[in-house]
């Protein structure tokens, strides 16, 4: 019979997945124990360190917001497995950048920030002096 991980330990690894980019940080630190049971505290500690320490774009310049959804969908799956309040900040905390910097906001930058063609748009380039 084969063995199948628990629902917990598949949400882990959907959460580790989701967040792949925040591993090309130099400090990132998320640590696997195991891949069979419970998620432990210890791998909950290393990735709400790492998430913590990591800001969101508030502008599309080079591109900046092109993977604006993988940071917080990784630390919804955390905080679905594991009901971690800390995650869940975090989690909020992106969201608040995010709604607060999208195409049609105020504070957003000049130009289209959200763009099919993102390459073209004038918000994916840095502003000239």
């Amino acid at each position: 019979m084969m063995n199948i991980p628990s629902r917990t330990a598949k949400a882990f690894l959907a959460a580790l997945v989701a967040g792949a980019g925040m591993l090309c940080q130099t400090n990132a630190a998320f640590v696997v124990d195991s891949l069979d049971g419970d998620i432990t505290p210890n791998e909950i500690s290393k990735f709400v360190s790492t998430i913590a320490g990591r800001t969101p774009a508030t502008n599309n310049w080079g591109n900046a917001m092109a993977t604006h959804g993988t940071e917080p969908e990784g630390m919804w799956r955390m905080y679905d497995a594991t009901r971690n309040i800390s995650v869940l900040n975090n989690f909020i905390r992106w969201m608040d950048v995010y709604l607060a910097y999208r195409n049609d906001m105020p504070r957003r930058t000049t130009g289209c920030g959200w763009s099919a063609a993102a390459t073209r748009s004038p918000a994916t380039r840095a502003p000239t002096a």
